[in-house]
């Protein structure tokens, strides 16, 4: 025969069953979005595409090399980081991320996940990092344009290089079709 406490023991234990699988299920919807204001993420998208006009401009005049630019060539430039900026936003909006970001959270991470990156944000370290965080993406982003920079003219040689190898391939085999001189266009955005 059972003891009382053997008893209450395993019933406790059947109770914490379903909290266990609770917290390996798949994190709420309502959570997700706590999570999200949590670290402002949706302020941090705005900044972050506020940003991206003078990112353009940076990576513009890089390309240039230094050469100076006469106030026409600035003001197309200017213009076009303009034009640039404002697709961007259009398509970085919030209100269609939100829920394409919930999705990837759902899939990826559980209730005790979630759970624990609210906590941690709302600690004292967790509240720095969220202080912190538009200043290491600026940081960031002008440290990967550099790079990117750089490595344009690597990658402008290396498609250059590509498309003699596919019209000398062409040539070869007599009825291939031959690559474009230009690139094609990127679809357009539906």
């Amino acid at each position: 025969m059972l003891s009382v406490p053997a008893i209450v023991l395993a019933f406790a234990s059947c109770l914490a069953i379903p909290a266990a699988v609770a917290a390996d299920a798949p994190p709420s919807d309502a959570s997700i979005q706590q999570l999200l204001d949590e670290v402002h993420l949706n302020a941090l998208l705005a900044q972050s595409v506020d940003r991206i006009r003078d990112t353009i401009r940076k990576a513009t005049a890089r390309a240039w090399q230094g050469r100076p630019l006469n106030e026409r060539q600035q003001a197309i430039i200017e213009e076009m980081s303009d034009r640039k900026a404002e697709l961007i936003r259009k398509e970085l909006n919030w209100s269609e991320l939100r829920p394409a970001i919930v999705k990837v959270y759902r899939e990826n991470f559980t209730q005790k996940d979630v759970d624990a990156t609210i906590a941690f944000y709302r600690s004292p370290v967790g509240q720095k990092m969220i202080a912190k965080q538009p200043q290491i993406m600026r940081q960031m982003s002008d440290f990967t344009l550099g790079k990117m920079t750089d490595l344009v003219p690597q990658l402008q040689a290396l498609d250059r290089e590509t498309a003699e190898k596919l019209r000398a391939a062409a040539d070869d085999a007599g009825n291939a079709a031959s690559p474009p001189d230009q690139p094609a266009a990127p679809p357009a955005a539906h």
